[in-house]
């Protein structure tokens, strides 16, 4: 068997572990839902499709981002291919876990460069470039999102102290690294740049522009995935949800989700639900069945944009 023939396998039994780890996650959430006392009738299920639309827009900043960092580095991507290989690799955070996303978006990304012309050919390996600019997005991820918990739950969250220390400690420090000065200072000190002319072409390219567009790119971002948890809120009757409570549900998603992938744990799986249980607590009911409900709309919202992008991938092929 060759080495094309085996990876494509590899390839093929991972999408299909991934698929029955989401199969099996959704089907324990189901179980779950059906041993809740709650009045199921009564719930306004309309309001699924407002969270499940507002948490796909929230991601389309991280995607675009992701875009925009690529082509700066000087691999540019078309927007069906960024779009491809963005949401298809964000499966592969559920099995085997967050080293995955990388391997596939390096995997989809390089072949696509590979077969690519480029005028000016950089200095660097696609498989080098697709994986600097996803280390830069998901940096700019946990930073900001860990900037927006602290302060959307800075005077709600004042029982949870140790959620915002962790998430300060992350925000500041990540922002810090993230500074133009500062990533110019280590990023050429790493040792896959061997020469002054690749340590002052990588230092160039990651701008205060770049730098203040992806922040406000995922502040956006952050605001909507909060919003589509707000939605939630208002299925349950006995809720009296306002605008008003946006900054806890932003908080919420934020701080869950950033410490659930800090954790190493494939999918935050637990860990999001343990950190979002007391802030959704004090103001909501039955916030058990929110959980829950959240973390199904992630998954079909990761699902969806992961249909679509095979779909887009085979129209391309046609």
């Amino acid at each position: 068997m060759n080495r094309k023939l085996a990876w494509r396998w590899i390839q093929y039994l991972t999408i299909l572990v991934v698929a029955v780890a989401v199969g099996w996650t959704i089907w324990q959430g189901w179980r779950d839902l059906q041993k809740q006392d709650v009045d199921w009738r009564a719930l306004r299920w309309t309001w699924l499709a407002p969270a499940f639309a507002l948490t796909i827009m929230g991601t389309i900043p991280g995607w675009l981002f992701w875009h925009s960092v690529l082509s700066r580095f000087g691999w540019p991507l078309s927007l069906r291919d960024s779009f491809r290989a963005f949401y298809l690799s964000q499966l592969g955070k559920y099995v085997p876990g967050k080293v995955m996303v990388l391997a596939i978006r390096a995997s989809i990304a390089s072949k696509v460069l590979r077969d690519t012309p480029n005028e000016q050919p950089p200095l660097f390996q696609p498989w080098m470039i697709v994986s600097a600019a996803a280390v830069v997005e998901t940096l700019m991820f946990i930073a900001v999102g860990s900037g927006m918990g602290v302060v959307c739950g800075a005077t709600l969250l004042t029982d949870q102290g140790w959620v915002l220390g962790l998430g300060a400690v992350l925000g500041a420090g990540i922002l810090f690294l993230m500074l133009p000065p500062v990533l110019r200072f280590w990023i050429v000190r790493l040792p896959l740049i061997k020469t002054p002319t690749e340590r002052e072409w990588l230092a160039s390219r990651w701008t205060w522009g770049l730098f203040v567009g992806g922040s406000l790119s995922f502040v956006l971002g952050w605001t909507l995935m909060g919003g589509g948890l707000l939605s939630l809120t208002l299925m349950l009757p006995e809720n009296s949800t306002s605008i008003t409570d946006l900054p806890r549900t932003v908080a919420g998603v934020s701080l869950s989700t950033v410490i659930g992938f800090v954790s190493f744990v494939p999918g935050g799986l637990g860990v999001r639900e343990i950190v979002l249980f007391p802030i959704l607590r004090p103001k909501f009911s039955a916030v058990l069945l929110l959980i829950l409900l959240q973390r199904f709309i992630v998954l079909l919202a990761e699902c969806f944009a992961s249909a679509l992008a095979v779909v887009l991938g085979w129209l391309a092929r046609r």
